[in-house]
């Protein structure tokens, strides 16, 4: 980017998160981290499973697969910031780097931005029905 200005974003955008719960007591969120918990456990599990299943059946790897599916869990940024790291972290240099960043970015994105964009709807489509 010419003006530099992406990671300022980045952190703009992980600043909005906290506000979304300023109104819940202590013991609201105290209350909410084992259903919390136990939905992650059990959503990351079943996307896992789901998700090695379908990559070998596309010709992707598991891990490959695995990691796909599971960016629905943790959307934009997070899922650009993890691809950054996981490059950094396996490749031995700078072409490296490049490479695994090319191969597994625009894969993991994309499946974030669709997964969110379709469950929203779904969900939105569920939920309707309830308000009439």
């Amino acid at each position: 980017t010419k003006a530099n200005s992406f990671g300022f974003l980045m952190i703009a955008l992980m600043g909005l998160l906290p506000g979304m719960i300023r109104d819940a007591s202590p013991q609201v969120v105290v209350g909410m981290i084992g259903p919390l918990l136990i939905s992650l456990l059990l959503g990351a599990i079943f996307i896992s499973i789901f998700s090695a299943i379908i990559s070998v059946i596309l010709g992707y790897s598991k891990e490959l697969g695995i990691a796909i599916g599971l960016s629905a869990m943790y959307g934009f940024p997070t899922s650009y910031i993890l691809c950054q790291e996981v490059s950094k972290a396996r490749s031995k240099n700078p072409e490296e780097k490049t490479a695994v960043l090319d191969h597994i970015l625009p894969k993991i994105l994309i499946a974030g931005f669709v997964t969110v964009t379709i469950s929203s709807v779904i969900i939105a489509g569920i939920i309707v029905n309830f308000l009439h």
